[in-house]
């Protein structure tokens, strides 16, 4: 599992070192390679195993669903596949960092099966959002965890 805040530099090659913790998951669960998939406010890094999984479930999605034809779009539309070198260095692809604004400092952040990659300031307006959220956040995530809490009961949680 990917777990913990670490915070990079890009040098001058477009490169960063992922966190030795990570690496550490990498070699003992998954292969070398990371895919990175450029969201709005973030990129999220999977372990390729992982996100070819994530690719075998939005192939079942309804694609003719303009929704999820949209969302499928933005999720698959800026994807890189990336080596990590033997000094545990990552290349982030230029029109990546350009799109993202990633320029010299990079927030990793484990969670779970992949990493979310921010600027400090995407990081700081994820967080605080994420924060002014939690706990109606951990009410829906408690609704998920029991299934037999009905949506109904807004709150209501036995």
């Amino acid at each position: 599992m990917f777990r913990g805040f670490f915070e990079h530099s890009i040098n001058n090659q477009g490169r960063v070192s992922l966190p030795s913790k990570f690496r550490q998951v990498l070699e003992v669960l998954y292969s070398k390679k990371l895919i990175l998939v450029g969201l709005p406010d973030r990129i999220e890094a999977y372990p390729e195993e992982v996100y070819r999984g994530k690719e075998k479930e939005d192939m079942k999605l309804p694609a003719d669903d303009p929704r999820v034809l949209q969302y499928l779009a933005v999720q698959h539309h800026n994807v890189w596949e990336v080596d990590i070198d033997g000094q545990g260095r990552m290349l982030l692809p230029p029109k990546l960092r350009e799109e993202q604004g990633l320029s010299s400092d990079v927030i990793f952040v484990g969670l779970m099966n992949r990493i979310m990659i921010f600027t400090p300031e995407q990081w700081k307006t994820f967080i605080e959002d994420a924060k002014s959220r939690h706990e109606e956040n951990s009410l829906f995530v408690s609704k998920l965890r029991r299934p037999e809490v009905e949506q109904g009961d807004e709150g209501q949680v036995p």
